[in-house]
């Protein structure tokens, strides 16, 4: 993870509980706030990807693996968040680190898929998110090995 903060070239508050997070500054703060909705909504009992489309700028930008072919937009972002629930899977989302900067927003941590109850091993990724005026522009996830 410190090599994607240092690949950023920002200095920013790396935060390793949500208890830490009120030494942020307001726009930091607002951000982190916006990322951490994003991220509980994908863990709703009945997720709603429209309603979670609303955190998304209209010309988002959404890509979950280097490998990934990225969504643009809200049409294309609407097909990928609804991609994520069309197996009946809900997800477990569990933040280890935080780094807030500006319009950045960076999390490090465990997405694990729980099919029929049952969770898979756990995913470990670096989220770096970027957060303009209240809504999610850039949200890019890279495997972190």
């Amino acid at each position: 993870m410190r090599a994607a903060l240092i690949a950023l070239g920002v200095a920013g508050l790396l935060v390793s509980s949500s208890s830490a997070l009120s030494a942020l500054g307001a726009s930091e703060s607002n951000n982190v706030a916006v990322v951490q909705r994003m991220l509980t909504s994908l863990e709703a009992a009945d997720p709603s990807p429209s309603a979670l489309l609303e955190l998304f700028s209209d010309d988002c930008y959404i890509r979950w693996s280097e490998k990934d072919t990225p969504a643009t937009g809200k049409p294309a972002a609407l097909a990928k968040l609804t991609s994520l629930f069309s197996k009946n899977h809900r997800y477990k989302i569990v933040v280890h680190q935080w780094f807030a900067k500006g319009p950045i927003v960076v999390t490090s941590r465990d997405d694990i898929t729980l099919s029929n109850g049952k969770a898979a091993a756990p995913f470990h990724v670096v989220g770096v998110f970027v957060v303009e005026n209240g809504k999610i522009a850039k949200w890019d996830d890279y495997e972190d090995k």
